[in-house]
């Protein structure tokens, strides 16, 4: 009996790659205390002003604090021209592609524009959305300090087979990106101490999911080109000084899947969206698309097609 698509919930999307792991097996709190009491009293027992150490880390975070804030105001009074580079970018996509023009699109091509829904996991702020043919945004900001995370923003998609017969598919997504990526690091006051660090990786990605007209759920084979990287920014404390790394993102992706079967009546499920990455050691990693025009913007799904040959099926 066929699933129809409109009763079969959304099944979960696989992730495209697997991210590293981090094991702490000696994190116990108790343990961590003794340890940082004895290294304390040898450090005093040395001959260490250690209310000193401690004063100046705590000037050393102040003024760290102090530089992001006039970092963050910078980045705010940029974000408005960002954001304008980005909507012409995708508006010239749209209409070199025919998507968004007086010419007629190419026969076989076929375009989704609204995204069914916009999702976001527990420790992302979506603080607006909107969904619209060809200008689905999400307000997203990702601050996190002192912790190793995997988070995911997503457009979610869908589009069937209308021909009757199977296609051979071309699939792009395009997703544009004005946001400000910073990373900080804490100051560190003890060579014995653990070396402050903070990592950000943020990727755009696309994800494709083929369900038949059985119900049958299918994972294509990952193509290099459902990813592109859209900021990497790494930085570590320094003896009694804090640092920051900083980055303005404002461009689109392109993103794609060639050479895919969709066999009569089948649906695809298609998220575009973004998995961002934080590691943080004494430090913090902020990842803000949103106010002053930033904003992650999902400008539909295009997918070309082409008859399957007979060897194909």
């Amino acid at each position: 009996m066929v699933n129809s698509p409109k009763n079969r919930p959304r099944h979960p999307h696989r992730l495209l790659s697997a991210r590293r792991q981090i094991l702490r097996p000696t994190r116990d709190g108790a343990a961590q205390q003794a340890a940082l009491a004895a290294m304390r009293g040898a450090l005093e027992k040395a001959g260490f002003d250690l209310t000193q150490f401690d004063e100046m880390r705590a000037q050393s975070r102040a003024e760290l604090r102090t530089a992001l804030a006039s970092y963050r105001a910078a980045a705010d009074k940029r974000a408005p021209a960002m954001h304008e580079v980005v909507a012409r970018s995708g508006e010239h996509w749209l209409r070199s592609n025919r998507v968004v023009s007086e010419l007629a699109p190419a026969d076989g091509f076929y375009s989704v524009g609204a995204a069914d829904s916009i999702t976001a996991t527990s420790n992302i702020d979506l603080s607006a959305r909107t969904i619209a043919p060809f200008a689905n945004t999400a307000q997203i900001t990702l601050d996190q300090e002192d912790e190793s995370l995997t988070e995911f923003l997503e457009f979610l998609f869908s589009w069937q087979n209308p021909t009757g017969q199977d296609l051979m598919c071309t699939l792009t997504a395009v997703l544009g990106v004005t946001a400000t990526a910073i990373v900080t690091a804490d100051s560190y006051w003890s060579p014995l101490s653990v070396n402050p660090i903070s990592k950000l990786d943020v990727d755009a990605l696309f994800d494709i999911t083929l369900v038949d007209a059985f119900g049958n759920i299918t994972s294509p084979p990952y193509q290099s080109t459902q990813a592109q990287g859209v900021a990497e920014l790494v930085v570590e404390g320094a003896l009694f000084e804090g640092t920051i790394a900083g980055q303005d993102i404002f461009r689109g992706y392109v993103l794609q899947y060639t050479d895919l079967m969709v066999p009569a009546g089948a649906e695809l499920d298609l998220s575009v969206g973004c998995e961002m990455y934080t590691l943080a050691i004494d430090g913090g990693c902020q990842f803000v698309a949103a106010g002053d025009g930033r904003e992650l913007s999902a400008f539909g799904v295009f997918i070309n097609t082409e008859p399957a040959s007979s060897s194909a099926a």
